[in-house]
């Protein structure tokens, strides 16, 4: 409503209650917020450094009963091809290909990009459609349900249920139960950063009696070693502390350890690592140190393991992990375990809710628009990564394979003209098409640009359009010719080779002149000096000082002039304090020759002091080669810039100072 208000996010804004925010009274429609600031500032490379953001903006309308407003984020398809064919697209296979925009989380990389599956497409006339997807187990889902997932039963059911503070992230395997699986290859695998204080939780169904536990701790050198852990039990709780364990060279190598402590009986056990010897290694991402992980390949509470895993996932027809227009789509996730737990692919294929099989009722949907929602993972402990909804030309439902694959579309009738390359460069292309009796599309697989130009016999074939999303395509008529010799061009390279061209007779000239090639005036024939001149002998060359300003000191206006302007330069190519730097030295050597001898210095000390602070910043921190390698010493780049100015103010000294001669002396030479 074009009011703007500013204000300060403190300590609060980082809970999970939030920072309240208030402001008087409005009546608005839409609002922007702007971030002005961060707590970093602003610095010369963000590098290694996350983004800013608000996990969520709560806003009310403040009528009695009001509820905080909720947006949601739909992505619509395109819908341009659709709604120009309409209703003749019913000769045409339909397939709507919908894929989330997935994350494979490795730390410090923790959340995704799209969390579920929302897509707005427009159908261009009612049909029925087959339905298949992708699906995998969720990384976000907690322990104990990727355990019912994969067909493990719970306390309540007769097994085992385990769970967990936080495991590592982006890896279901790396769950609780791991650690109870009686397999020393898997374990329960701590965050990074923070494994003290991070605990694993079993409950054994019915009470057990114990007095040791026989863990098997993974020492490889990489990861982090428990050195104390808490045993709560129901109530009772048992402190104890591990012997020292060595690392192992072997990767994922384990370490067997029996810790004792007074019997204690419980349904409930729970297991906290209390302190850890911590390995550190360097985070990829901010190229800062970082505490790995610690992780428990068996927890050795006796007596207590889950059992083993099934080779199939049990396929539960479900009715809570995709809707349609807002209604329940059933649908069940086929696949492997061993797929499952490493978080591979799976399948999902509609089904029958009564029979729980396989479902071979198609999707109909009329004509207009239509919304897919998937359910999230965190809640249901599947992501549907990707849909596929496939309709026949006809419109019934066309048969997907598995995960969504379509098949191969019958051949076109009529022929399709044959494209060979024969020549291909760097800027061009040629191809010779034969077998043309109809137009035809001829794609080029480069990203669309106008830069690249078709022609067939000479004859440009016009500005390419827009093919796949991507690609540069022409429309080719052959008319009456069944055989085509096309030309793709790059043309921008023209004005490269135009450009390479001047800077290579540039170059030349240079050379040339530097070598005194061009030079038309010849040095005179020495002249035979009179007699009388033949004592007249030039005193031997002196070597001046390049310390020292020569020449002789200007006016006062030349002076002050010349000072002022080096200064302006230097202030607005750098910053105005060496600008002032730069014009007081100048005015001192104008006027006193003997502070030259700080222009000539400290021009290489400038450039030695840069180097050494490089020199330092590279042996502490390790920053790695990369691209932006110089951009983490920017602080030094006044620096650099400083001895530039200070080189240019030194010639423009010596310019000015000798650019006149005495007039004292006299253009003859006298006698001595």
């Amino acid at each position: 409503d074009g009011h703007e208000m500013t204000t300060n996010l403190g300590d609060a804004s980082r809970t999970d209650p939030g920072q309240t925010v208030t402001f008087p009274r409005r009546t608005v429609k839409s609002f922007d917020i702007t971030v002005d600031e961060t707590n970093l500032g602003k610095r010369p490379s963000y590098s290694g450094v996350s983004g800013v953001g608000f996990a969520e903006i709560r806003i009310r309308d403040d009528a009695p009963g009001a509820q905080d407003v909720h947006v949601e984020e739909v992505t619509r398809m395109p819908v341009d091809l659709t709604r120009d064919v309409g209703g003749d697209s019913l000769a045409h296979r339909l397939v709507f290909s919908m894929n989330r925009s997935r994350t494979i989380l490795v730390p410090p990389r923790y959340s995704e990009d799209e969390r579920s599956l929302t897509r707005a497409f427009d159908v261009p006339a009612g049909r029925d459609f087959g339905l298949a997807g992708t699906a995998r187990i969720s990384t976000a889902a907690p322990d104990e349900l990727v355990d019912q997932l994969v067909g493990i039963p719970g306390a309540d059911a007769g097994g085992i249920t385990a769970r967990s503070s936080a495991r590592l992230p982006g890896d279901p395997q790396a769950r609780a139960s791991s650690a109870i699986d009686g397999d020393p290859s898997t374990a329960w695998t701590t965050p990074f950063a923070t494994p003290a204080g991070q605990w694993m939780e079993v409950d054994a169904g019915q009470p057990v009696t114990f007095d040791h536990l026989d863990l098997q701790v993974v020492a490889d050198g990489r990861h982090s070693v428990a050195t104390r852990v808490r045993i709560d039990a129901d109530g009772q709780t048992r402190t104890v502390d591990l012997p020292a364990i060595g690392d192992q060279p072997e990767e994922n190598a384990t370490a067997p350890v029996t810790v004792s402590f007074d019997p204690v009986t419980a349904r409930n056990v729970r297991v906290t690592v209390e302190s850890v010897r911590e390995v550190s290694t360097r985070e990829y991402y901010s190229n800062t140190p970082i505490v790995t992980p610690v992780a428990l390949a068996e927890l050795g509470i006796p007596g207590v393991q889950r059992p083993a895993l099934a080779d199939a996932l049990p396929g539960v027809c479900r009715d809570d992990l995709l809707t349609v227009d807002s209604a329940p789509l059933p649908v069940r996730v086929t696949g492997s375990v061993a797929d499952a737990s490493a978080g591979r692919p799976l399948s999902a294929e509609p089904c029958d809710p009564a029979t729980g099989g396989s479902s071979s009722s198609p999707l109909t949907l009329e004509r207009g628009q239509h919304v897919l929602r998937s359910a999230l993972g965190l809640d249901t402990g599947v992501d549907l990564d990707g849909i596929v909804l496939g309709s026949d030309a006809g419109g019934a439902p066309l048969a997907l394979g598995d995960r969504g694959a379509v098949p191969a579309a019958a051949e076109p009738t009529g022929r399709t003209p044959t494209v060979e390359v024969t020549s291909s460069g760097r800027t061009d292309m040629k191809l010779h098409v034969t077998g043309a009796d109809k137009p035809f599309w001829l794609v080029l697989g480069e990203s669309h640009n106008r830069g690249w130009v078709a022609s067939v016999d000479g004859h440009e074939l016009g500005e390419g359009k827009l093919v796949n999303g991507y690609a540069n395509g022409w429309l080719v008529d052959p008319k009456d010719t069944r055989t085509l010799d096309v030309t793709l061009t790059w043309t921008p390279q023209r004005t490269v080779w135009i450009a390479l061209a001047i800077s290579g007779v540039t170059m030349l000239l240079c050379t040339a002149l530097a070598l005194g090639l061009l030079s038309r005036r010849k040095s005179p024939a020495p002249q035979p000096q009179p007699p009388e001149a033949a004592g007249n002998i030039d005193e031997p060359p002196v070597f001046r000082s390049p310390l020292v300003a020569a020449g002789t000191r200007p006016r006062g206006l030349v002076v002050a002039a010349t000072a002022i302007g080096a200064g302006f330069l230097a202030a607005v190519l750098i910053n105005p304090l060496p600008g002032l730097l730069v014009g007081l030295l100048v005015l001192a050597a104008l006027v006193r020759p003997r502070w030259r001898v700080v222009l000539a210095v400290g021009a290489p000390a400038a450039l030695a002091l840069a180097g050494l602070y490089v020199l330092l910043e590279q042996t502490l921190n390790e920053y790695p080669p990369v691209f932006e390698w110089p951009t983490f010493f920017d602080r030094v780049h006044v620096l650099g810039w400083l001895a530039v100015a200070l080189i240019a103010a030194d010639a423009l000294v010596e310019v000015v100072r000798t650019r006149r001669r005495r007039e004292v002396e006299s253009p003859e030479r006298t006698d001595r």
